[in-house]
């Protein structure tokens, strides 16, 4: 069954674009841009997430990034 987004594909991808944008301006490694967009994600979670629901948040984000990982294997 599709996972069905309250958000269009559209936003999702000029927001990806925008942050992969501002990344890669600064001219650093891809250990420094996994580094802070990690810390940023942390950020976020942590400061927008009420702690009842955090565990499950940061579940849910790191399944997705390792299903994305795996979909780009193939």
């Amino acid at each position: 069954m599709p996972i069905i987004s309250k958000y269009s594909n559209d936003e999702i991808n000029n927001l990806v674009g925008e942050l992969i944008d501002v990344v890669q301006k600064k001219n650093v490694s891809v250990d420094l841009q996994l580094i802070a967009l990690g810390n940023a994600v942390s950020n976020i979670i942590d400061s927008k997430v009420p702690n009842s629901r955090k565990a499950a948040i940061a579940k849910s984000f790191s399944d997705a990034l390792m299903a994305s990982i795996k979909d780009a294997k193939h």
